[in-house]
């Protein structure tokens, strides 16, 4: 096996419920568009990635026993997804939904789960054991943004009747309460008030030692406490900042058995055996609040960097939080404080461009992505070292320049960066009429491909361009530059032209729209359409092709090996000679592997959903 998966990057952190202790507790569970992966707290090597899904991950959930992972997903084929995390495979695939699932998690008890589509409205209930679907219904009219399964409901003397509670919030921000009966596999759906005043939900999440008690995160940053089955506002809590809540968790039970210590349930008297600790987050805040019933005090209130859009709590009092900046963040308790401990930090959108510096132990791999940061990762601990934030710009593509960075836009500018402390050294304006699609850099020389076809030169001491050519009628995809000075540029119009002093010298027109190109000494590798070919651009003459079973999009090298990319998120290693040594199902499938950085010792694979994959030799 020539290549070792060493880490994958990444994370989504724009859906609730997508990031989860594992049950385990020493690993937690998140999603990067549609890949689930299951990532160690303290060695960055020890992940496991879940492929299944074809659209982006949009809730998760663990099943009571922790053996069991549901997830859904948005997009046209969207399916609900079971997972053995014993074997960590796939163990069933719901496809009942059309045009997206919003959410889907098991009842208290494990005995069934649920999943709602908010684009068909359909609340499908099925059978855990068998999977086989017991209740079904549309709730067109109700217009929910997510269900969440509760447990059995009690009468006033606590005894477990054969009838469910679930919960639901809409779009607009009220709450649902739902009676499910499996005995007639009926649900009615009831709407809860929130209090005296009107408040928009944000979240909403059951008690977990007494569950018909609901707790809802609202707007105007109060935490609201109702009883879901008398439909009873019991209290609200305001937490300091007043700032509106984004998400919220209750900490698991202990398993205790509490029937016997309240048998009775007709008040809201506080009992030490019921409280309940409860954990919101919002705008670079997370509360901590404990109570039950009428009962509740806020005991801390951390300070976050970022919005907190994720929560989940486990049974050692731990919390892991997700901000909108692609951090997660794991929350200790220490005697009567908390500390926070990063985990990892990441890009939030797709990576559009990778180069690697350094080499040996000091190997750094830069990336840009379209949430408009380049960030210089640290490939021993796969933590950026430095985060470079290049607003109001976009970045389309990244080349290191001896100790600048050097980073393309989509507005045709060219921003230049110190390595070293991210200080911008100097921006380039226009240096490609529409957009900058690839670069090259050699020493004061840098060379410029555009969206339309331009290939421009340009002198950093002077900040003059002093070529430029319209070589291409297309996207540029690649460009390089030969020892002897010639400039050879490949693009999506099928030409590779090789040009030195302004003056064509040579060209070739390959079979289809060159998507990737990479010079081996004086022969091109290039990606176009179902192939990759060899080709000696002076001679006009294609050497060697080999075809594959889906469209090529991205071809890098070493002294080795040529490794190419595909749309179906296939990643192929060839000998110079293209003999295939190794095919392996890298990224999510129908996933556009685009983009592909390497090393003599490292490979870094990027594709369209925001996962980054890096690859020891």
């Amino acid at each position: 096996m020539v290549l070792q998966l060493r880490r994958v990057l990444g994370f989504y952190p724009h859906r609730r419920r997508t990031l989860l202790f594992h049950p385990d507790g020493e690993r937690c569970i998140y999603s990067i568009g549609s890949t689930i992966v299951i990532s160690s707290f303290t060695d960055p090597e020890n992940q496991t990635i879940l492929r299944g899904h074809v659209g982006t991950v949009s809730h998760m959930a663990l099943d009571p026993s922790g053996r069991m992972l549901i997830s859904a997903e948005d997009g046209e084929d969207s399916d609900v997804c079971i997972w053995n995390l014993e074997t960590d495979s796939l163990h069933f695939r719901f496809s009942e939904h059309d045009f997206g699932v919003s959410s889907a998690n098991y009842s208290a008890d494990g005995l069934f789960y649920v999943s709602y589509g908010a684009h068909d409205k359909m609340i499908f209930i099925s059978e855990a054991a068998t999977t086989d679907i017991v209740c079904r219904r549309k709730v067109g009219d109700l217009d929910l943004a997510c269900v969440l399964f509760g447990g059995r409901i009690k009468d006033e003397r606590g005894r477990k009747l054969a009838l469910y509670n679930l919960l639901g919030y809409t779009q607009s921000g009220a709450i649902v309460s739902f009676t499910f009966d499996p005995k007639t596999s009926t649900i009615q759906p009831i709407p809860l008030t929130t209090g005296p005043v009107k408040r928009v939900i944000r979240d909403i999440a059951h008690c977990t030692k007494d569950r018909s008690l609901t707790i809802a995160g609202s707007m105007s940053g109060e935490i609201l406490v109702i009883d879901a089955v008398k439909n009873t506002f019991l209290s609200s809590i305001q937490l300091p900042n007043g700032a509106p809540i984004e998400c919220i968790v209750v900490f698991p039970g202990e398993n205790k058995d509490l029937d016997s210590i309240r048998p009775v349930y007709t008040t809201y008297e506080r009992l030490d055996a019921f409280d309940e600790t409860i954990a919101a987050g919002g705008h670079g805040f997370i509360s901590i609040v404990k109570g039950q019933g009428k009962n509740w005090d806020v005991s801390a209130t951390l300070s976050v960097p970022g919005r907190v859009t994720n929560l989940s709590a486990d049974s050692l009092g731990r919390i892991l939080a997700g901000t909108d900046n692609g951090s997660i963040i794991l929350i200790i308790q220490e005697g009567s404080s908390y500390k926070a401990v990063p985990i990892s930090e990441n890009h939030i959108a797709p990576v559009t461009s990778a180069c690697f510096a350094g080499n040996g132990d000091t190997t750094m791999l830069i990336t840009v992505a379209a949430d408009n940061t380049c960030r210089v990762w640290d490939l021993k601990d796969f933590y950026p070292g430095l985060t470079i934030d290049l607003s109001p710009n976009s970045p389309s593509a990244v080349y290191l320049n001896e100790i600048q960075i050097l980073v393309g836009c989509t507005n045709g500018d060219l921003l230049i960066y110190d390595i070293e402390n991210g200080d911008k050294l100097l921006t380039i304006q226009g240096a490609d009429r529409i957009a900058v699609t690839s670069l090259y850099g050699h020493r004061t020389r840098i060379l410029v491909g555009g969206s339309h076809g331009d290939v421009r030169e340009w002198d950093l001491r002077s900040r003059k361009m002093i070529g430029g050519h319209k070589e291409h009628t297309l996207r540029v995809a690649n460009l390089s530059l030969t020892g002897d000075g010639v400039i050879v540029s490949a693009a999506e119009d099928k030409y590779i032209i090789a040009s030195k002093n302004g003056t064509r010298v040579s060209d070739f027109l390959a079979e289809g729209p060159i998507r990737g190109m990479t010079l081996i000494g004086d022969v091109c590798a290039i990606s176009c359409g179902r192939i990759v070919a060899l080709v000696d651009v002076p001679k006009r003459r294609q050497l060697n092709k080999v075809e594959l079973g889906s469209r090529m999009t991205s071809i890098t090298h070493n002294s080795k090996y040529i490794f190419a990319g595909s749309e179906a998120g296939t990643l192929y290693v060839f000998t110079h000679g293209l003999e295939l040594v190794e095919e392996i199902p890298a990224h999510a499938a129908d996933k556009d592997l685009h983009h592909m950085s390497c090393t003599e010792d490292w490979l870094c694979t990027m594709d369209s959903d925001g996962c980054v994959m890096v690859w020891s030799m």
